[in-house]
């Protein structure tokens, strides 16, 4: 889930929606320091909520998973 709520807000939600029981979930500032390796390292797999991401943090997001599944968003 990515999203620009609030932290706590994006917590409550996943954990509604069952896409997590923990407390994780990556804020946008956090993710701008990240780099496409660290974000593809499977760690995405275990971090399903992502929260006050802005419009380039999504695309950085999308943009690094497709990169490590072999796709290429540009054609």
């Amino acid at each position: 889930m990515i999203t620009g709520d609030h932290k706590e807000t994006a917590l409550a939600i996943a954990k509604q929606l069952g896409i997590t029981d923990q407390d994780n979930v990556c804020e946008g500032r956090e993710l701008e320091k990240m780099s496409d390796y660290r974000i593809t390292r499977d760690w995405w797999k275990r971090l399903m909520s992502f929260a006050r991401t802005s419009p380039q943090n999504k695309l950085k997001l999308v943009e690094s998973i497709a990169k490590k599944m072999g796709h290429s968003l540009v054609p």
